[in-house]
C-alpha cells in the first residue's frame, strides 16, 4: 500500500498542508477529500482517513488536506488561517488549487480526478466542479443545498457569526455567490453522487433531495436510514458505497475538455 506523503503548497501566499497516498506503478484515478466546517483532513472519527485507506486498497490515489482559514482551538488543522476569517470562496479557491496541484502529478490519471466532500466540503466540491472540468466526478456527503437560507434564521445566523466573527459580511456575500443547488446544474454530463443521513440534524435530508432534483443526469442519491451528519455509526456503509460508485463512474469513460477550456460558473473569478 502506498505510504503517506506529507506536502505543503501555497495559495495566495498561505500554506496548505496535506497528505497524499500515491501508487508508483501507473497513473491512477485520484480522489481529493474535502473536510467540513470546523473539521480537518482526518475529519470526525477519522472518517476521511478511513475513506482514504479504503480507496487506496481499491486502486485509487488519495489526497486530503486542511483548508486555509480552518484552524480552531480544538481541531488539528495545520494550514494557515483561522476559521474566524473563513469564507466559502476561499475554500473553493483551495479546492481549485489542489485540483491543479494533483493534475500535474505524473502518478495521476488526469481524466479520472474526483472530489469527495462532506458538509461545507460538499458545498465546496459542487461549486468547484461546476466551473472546473478537470474534475471528472463528484461525491457530496451531507452537503447543504443553499447556505443563504441560514442567514435568515436568527439562531443559525448568530451561531455562524460567532465563528466567522472577523469576516461576517464577507462570509455572507460569499454564501450568496456560491449556491450548490444552482452550481450543481453545471456538473452534468459528469456524474455526481449525493449521500445523506435521514437523522442528520445539521443539514436536513430534504436538502440532499433538493440537490438531486436540481442536478442533471448522471446523478445518484443515497439516503442512509438513521445516519447522522458525519455517518458516525454508518462508516461501514457510506465508505464502500462511495468507492463502488466511483469505480462505476470512472468506467463510463468521461474525458475532460482540452486544456484551456472550462465551464464558467456564477463565481468563476475566484
Amino acid at each position: 500500500m502506498p505510504m503517506d506523503e506529507r506536502f505543503t503548497i501555497l495559495n495566495k501566499e498561505m500554506r496548505i498542508v496535506g497528505i497524499r497516498n500515491m501508487a508508483h506503478d501507473r497513473p491512477r484515478p485520484t480522489a481529493i477529500l474535502l473536510h467540513g466546517f470546523t473539521g480537518s483532513k482526518n475529519e470526525a472519527h477519522d472518517l476521511l482517513l478511513k475513506t482514504s485507506n479504503h480507496l487506496v486498497s481499491h486502486g485509487f490515489n488519495t489526497v486530503r488536506f486542511d483548508f486555509r482559514y480552518g484552524k480552531t482551538e480544538t481541531n488539528c488543522n495545520e494550514s494557515d488561517g483561522q476559521i474566524a476569517e473563513m469564507t466559502p470562496s476561499e475554500w473553493i479557491s483551495d479546492a481549485r488549487r489542489m485540483v491543479g496541484f494533483v493534475s500535474r502529478d505524473p502518478r495521476v490519471d488526469v481524466a479520472r480526478i474526483a472530489l469527495i466532500g462532506i458538509s461545507m466540503g460538499g458545498l465546496t466540491a459542487i461549486c468547484e466542479a461546476a466551473r472546473d472540468e478537470r474534475v471528472a466526478a463528484v461525491v457530496a456527503w451531507s452537503a447543504p443545498s443553499d447556505l443563504s437560507s441560514r442567514l435568515h434564521n436568527e439562531k443559525r445566523l448568530k451561531s455562524l457569526e460567532s465563528i466567522v466573527c472577523r469576516r461576517v459580511e464577507g462570509f455572507k456575500r460569499s454564501v450568496r455567490m456560491n449556491v450548490p443547488k444552482k452550481s450543481i446544474l453545471l456538473i452534468s454530463p459528469r456524474p455526481i453522487l449525493i449521500v445523506a443521513g435521514s437523522a442528520d440534524d445539521v443539514v436536513p435530508v430534504q436538502e440532499a433531495r433538493e440537490l438531486f432534483e436540481n442536478a442533471k443526469d448522471p446523478r445518484s442519491l443515497y439516503v442512509l436510514g438513521g445516519a447522522d451528519h458525519t455517518f458516525s455509526k454508518h462508516e461501514a456503509e457510506v465508505i464502500p458505497i462511495t468507492a463502488s460508485w466511483l469505480q462505476g463512474a470512472f468506467r463510463t469513460g468521461w474525458r475532460p475538455r482540452p486544456a484551456g477550456q472550462s465551464l464558467a460558473g456564477p463565481d468563476a473569478s475566484i
